[in-house]
């Protein structure tokens, strides 16, 4: 594990009942602070060139946010109307008895069942497929309609658990041959994946 010094020889201190308070104050500053500012930094420069700061200008359009406004425009929306998210999607890949597959119009039995597994699950595990798809488990502004999320064949390996590419909000969903193993391929899926993997 990576040692930091929290002060100068800091090494050579132990925490005592005296200097607690010390410690925790400079900890917190170096895990909240000092081990995150090249990260944070790039947001800044980021941010600030979104809402139009520049060196002598002032940043106009910052002012014009509420702290509300402010916490939406960086983090999304935290009200998830998961109804509007299948209205949204786009196929790619699959076909349907009478052809390639259109939005809304005789979409294949594997993404009707998709569905059907979707609207059973509970709203954290919703949330859960969200983040897997997009890599966010909020919605960006002007709801889950705007993700333009992408269900795309997999293949007819029915083995294969569902996976993503979350820069494209892209669902590969493979053919599986009953819901039931849709279902448990998605639900195994949504217990293990953590960020970029699963554990």
């Amino acid at each position: 594990a990576k040692q930091v010094e929290l002060k100068k020889r800091g090494r050579q201190i132990s925490v005592t009942v005296a200097n607690r308070r010390e410690y925790i104050e400079a900890y917190a500053d170096w895990k909240l602070n000092s081990s995150i500012s090249a990260q944070f930094e790039a947001f800044k420069q980021g941010f600030m060139r979104v809402v139009g700061r520049k060196k002598g200008y002032k940043a106009r359009a910052l002012s014009l946010m509420s702290p509300v406004e402010l916490e939406s425009l960086i983090c999304g929306s935290n009200e998830l109307n998961f109804d509007a998210l299948e209205d949204s999607v786009t196929y790619i890949g699959f076909r349907s008895p009478s052809g390639e597959c259109k939005n809304g119009k005789e979409v294949p039995q594997v993404v009707q069942w998709f569905w059907q597994c979707y609207r059973s699950l509970s709203f954290d595990q919703k949330k859960k497929l969200l983040s897997f798809v997009t890599g966010s488990d909020r919605a960006p502004i002007g709801g889950v309609a705007e993700l333009k999320m992408v269900i795309q064949s997999g293949g007819n390996n029915a083995t294969n658990l569902p996976s993503a590419h979350t820069c494209f909000n892209t669902l590969i969903l493979p053919s599986y041959e009953s819901f039931e193993q849709l279902q448990e391929k998605i639900i195994l899926t949504l217990e293990h994946a953590e960020g970029f993997g699963l554990h």
